[in-house]
């Protein structure tokens, strides 16, 4: 991880310095959102076109936060307002690792493979 003009060995101690992650547009990463709201530091996305690393980061972040369309002013606004607004800020931060446990937990995960593995064997088992 390449942050602050040195590397770090482990992204998770420089996650500990942001009050908030901006992904960067109008290609942006998955990596580093989920890493951050899976800290429960909030993330700010917007979805900037349909290729899938434009729109990666806001799909990841969901519409209650992400900037679900290319619009500049909202991005920097929201940016604004959590810079401005701590008590926002944590609220956000709070719903998005909510949100991180419900969809990319190791939990989530195994969940959503028993699934898949059930799906497949019921559909052998058609004639």
């Amino acid at each position: 991880c390449r942050w602050l003009l040195r590397t770090h060995d482990n992204a998770f101690s420089a996650l500990k310095l942001l009050d908030f992650y901006l992904n960067e547009f109008p290609v942006g990463g998955a990596q580093a959102v989920i890493e951050c709201i899976s800290c429960g530091i909030p993330a700010l996305a917007m979805n900037w076109g349909t290729r899938h690393p434009e729109c990666v980061g806001a799909d990841i972040i969901g519409p209650e936060f992400a900037i679900m369309e290319r619009n500049l002013s909202a991005y920097t606004g929201r940016a604004i307002e959590w810079a401005n607004n701590p008590a926002e800020r944590a609220r956000a931060g709070k719903a998005l690792l909510e949100r991180a446990k419900k969809l990319y937990s190791a939990e989530s995960f195994i969940h959503q493979l028993c699934a898949l593995a059930i799906k497949i064997a019921e559909s052998k088992r058609k004639p």
